[in-house]
């Protein structure tokens, strides 16, 4: 017997407890009533999340032994907790997507979590993907996340505004990677004092060759945000030039 025949057992005698099933494989109704008829529907990840709310192994599912009433009840009382908990991962998904579109790119969103945007993105939009591909998204990583953007504890779990001062963080990582480019990629200046690794570009003005240097070491020792160092940095090269001052060139 395999674990759809199984199942069918258990509706044939209690068919109002498909609702119940199908809320422990994570599908819809329809889904759970055509894979009756072939199994293959569900992943061998479902039926065993069948079994575990039912509270017996995954094996004993198949066995065709029968369904006792304390097994009935834990799939029913498991079932609830596992549907709730699906939708407090849909509401911590939409809320991190909330914080995306808050911070104008994923990718800005992703630096003040420090990990990385395809990551960040798979999580946000895991939901889409049958539930065995689905990337958890539990209470540990939504407090570490919220504890990383300086969010109350349990804000991702509420339906609350994105603090402005967030998105305003995003605003000045927006405009890091732009000034890094323009640094990285010209040649080394002479009279910069303490750049390092970090060459400046020949064709900037040499007041902002002199705040460039400076900022750099302020962000090198941890003094400022090297984030917000950048964006000031941004804003100097590309508005505040004294007049006939060159504008540095970037290639491509």
């Amino acid at each position: 017997m395999n674990p759809a025949a199984h199942v069918a057992q258990l509706l044939e005698q209690s068919p109002d407890l498909a609702g119940a099933v199908a809320k422990a494989a994570e599908c819809s109704v329809p889904l759970l009533q055509r894979a009756m008829d072939d199994y293959g529907l569900l992943s061998p990840l479902q039926w065993a999340q069948i079994a575990e709310c039912a509270e017996v192994p995954a094996t004993w599912l198949g066995s065709g032994e029968p369904w006792h009433p304390d097994m009935i009840r834990a799939l029913q009382r498991n079932s609830r907790a596992k549907a709730s908990s699906v939708e407090l991962q849909r509401l911590r998904r939409g809320n991190l997507r909330r914080l995306a579109d808050a911070c104008t790119h994923t990718t800005h969103l992703a630096t003040l979590l420090n990990t990385a945007p395809s990551m960040l993105s798979d999580l946000m939009n895991s939901e889409t993907r049958a539930a065995s591909q689905r990337r958890a998204f539990g209470p540990r990583r939504a407090r570490a996340m919220e504890d990383a953007l300086g969010l109350p504890d349990g804000w991702l779990d509420r339906d609350e505004p994105v603090p402005p001062a967030l998105g305003m963080r995003a605003r000045q990582l927006s405009s890091a990677p732009r000034t890094r480019a323009i640094a990285a990629r010209g040649p080394s200046v002479g009279g910069a004092a303490g750049l390092g690794d970090w060459p400046l570009p020949t064709a900037v003005a040499p007041i902002h060759q002199t705040v460039l240097a400076k900022y750099l070491d302020l962000a090198k020792a941890g003094v400022v945000d090297e984030a917000f160092a950048y964006s000031l940095l941004g804003t100097l090269l590309d508005k505040e030039r004294p007049p006939g001052a060159a504008v540095a060139a970037i290639p491509g």
